[in-house]
């Protein structure tokens, strides 16, 4: 009877404190100790749920933003992108060609034509103070609402997207 109380109260005070009861040593009556111990062969088999970084279940996203930039190509570059540069990361390759075509069409030069756009038409470049740039057209604007804030350019054959308090590229578009 004792040592049925003093199982009860080692059992119920692994719980309370989160210790497995599997690693209490118990005794039986007889005072053979390690009753109810799981063998060391019986440990359950570690299934690894990210391989490289990779989300190994059935369904899931091979190249996803958790893969370390070593195992993805795609998330390495995006590591040396500016911040500025995620701004339209998601952009599908219609509405980067739409952008592009809606900048190029109201293109009106305003002395942009020194510009080298090796060095300007880069994201981060600060654009010169006398570049005149134009408000972004309003089928851009109704169409990819979050783009309304910039100003645009074009530079040399790109069109660029301008944070207009200071003056910095904050997207690049090409034909």
């Amino acid at each position: 009877m004792r040592f049925d109380l003093l199982r009860t109260a080692i059992i119920l005070t692994a719980l309370s404190t989160g210790i497995a009861p599997t690693r209490v040593a118990l005794a039986d009556d007889k005072g053979n100790e390690d009753v109810g111990k799981r063998p060391d062969d019986a440990k359950p088999q570690q299934a690894g749920v990210f391989v490289n970084g990779t989300l190994a279940v059935p369904g899931a996203s091979a190249n996803g933003q958790t893969v370390p930039a070593k195992f993805s190509q795609q998330n390495a570059a995006d590591d040396k992108l500016p911040t500025w540069g995620h701004t339209f990361k998601y952009l599908t390759p219609e509405q980067r060609h739409a952008i592009y075509q809606s900048i190029a069409r109201q293109d009106r030069g305003s002395g942009r034509e020194g510009l080298n756009a090796d060095t300007y038409a880069v994201i981060s470049a600060v654009l010169p103070d006398w570049v005149a740039l134009q408000p972004l057209p309003a089928d851009i604007s109704a169409q990819i609402p979050h783009v309304r804030q910039y100003m645009s350019a074009m530079i040399g054959d790109k069109a660029v997207l301008v944070e207009s308090a200071n003056n910095v590229v904050v997207g690049v578009f090409a034909k």
